[in-house]
């Protein structure tokens, strides 16, 4: 068998903290005459200390896990750089974790990896558990915190969802919109948030014709299927659910035909680099995902309160002013 540091302390008769630290080369309690025994010894009896494991235990108390829900919006590239960012100024490395797109056994998964590397941080971006995945989190003793997902049962980073929603709708009702249409919301937290904030924006402004809902999964595909039901409600202006919904109108608007904004204006939710490669550009509520990120690291790290990254409209070219 190989000898081991404890083989090497039992034969020169020091503790394993002291052949510990005289091995890797530490200063510690002991003269130069034991450092230089120890040494001996270990050469003798053929010792080789592991690099590698030892690198990984260094190692271990300076990695944050990120675990990344794939949804099929860009928001999540943003959230990244700003964990990135700032875990660097931190001096703290990342790993990266896929929890596939609302996949519960990936999501175990990732969490299950996460926690065998004994990480210091793990931060989850666009995820929503399950009750295996909070029990395998909070069980383990390891800060965590959910990013760009609002929970406030858990430790969280987001925009206010309610408010989203509600200043989409309300921009369109100040152009002067009054058919409005909400597409796009999953039927979870978030779509749930934001339907009621849409929904009071409409109440507030007494607009008492019904609005056209749409669910969805945030998607590129929900917003090209929706166009028919649009179009036969006469709806004048739509808050779309993400950027790639948003996206997902204008494609099926162009092959119809219709001319954005005169026949249909458009506001989305997160204001992602997609708003500036359509035509017309995306008017969007702006949700600052690279503060999101950063916000997170100093939450899991310094345990700091902040919760709720404010948000702001980006006016484009994808709304158009109804005159009274």
């Amino acid at each position: 068998m190989k000898p081991t540091i404890k083989d090497i302390a039992a034969r020169a008769g020091v503790s394993i903290a002291s052949v510990s630290r005289i091995l890797a080369n530490k200063t510690g309690s002991f003269n130069v005459k034991t450092g230089e025994r120890v040494r001996q010894i270990a050469q003798e009896m053929g010792y080789q200390r592991n690099e590698t494991a030892a690198t990984l235990v260094r190692q271990q108390s300076n990695v944050i896990a990120v675990i990344i829900n794939n949804t099929p919006t860009p928001f999540a590239a943003q959230v990244i750089h700003g964990i990135q960012h700032q875990a660097n100024a931190a001096e703290k490395r990342v790993i990266m974790l896929s929890a596939g797109d609302n996949n519960t056994h990936l999501q175990h998964q990732a969490i299950q990896t996460a926690l065998q590397r004994t990480v210091t941080a793990i931060i989850l971006v666009g995820v929503f558990p399950d009750d295996q995945s909070t029990a395998l989190l909070t069980a383990a003793h390891v800060p965590f915190c959910f990013a760009a997902t609002r929970l406030p049962a858990y430790p969280f980073v987001s925009s206010d969802d309610y408010w989203i929603a509600y200043q989409a709708a309300n921009y369109l009702i100040e152009h002067g919109h009054r058919r409005l249409a909400l597409v796009g919301i999953d039927q979870g937290p978030t779509g749930t948030q934001r339907q009621a904030g849409f929904q009071s924006a409409l109440t507030n402004a007494k607009i008492d014709i019904p609005p056209v809902i749409i669910n969805g999964d945030y998607g590129r595909k929900v917003g090209i299927t929706a166009l028919p039901a649009l179009k036969s409600h006469s709806v004048s202006a739509v808050v779309a659910g993400s950027d790639m919904v948003g996206a997902g109108i204008i494609q099926a608007a162009h092959h119809e035909g219709l001319h954005l904004p005169d026949d249909l204006s458009i506001i989305c939710i997160d204001g992602t680099y997609i708003c500036e490669l359509t035509t017309p550009q995306l008017t969007s509520v702006t949700q600052n995902f690279a503060q999101i990120g950063a916000a997170a690291v100093d939450r899991v790290l310094n345990h700091t309160a902040v919760t709720n990254i404010p948000t702001v409209v980006t006016p484009r070219e994808s709304v158009k002013r109804i005159r009274k």
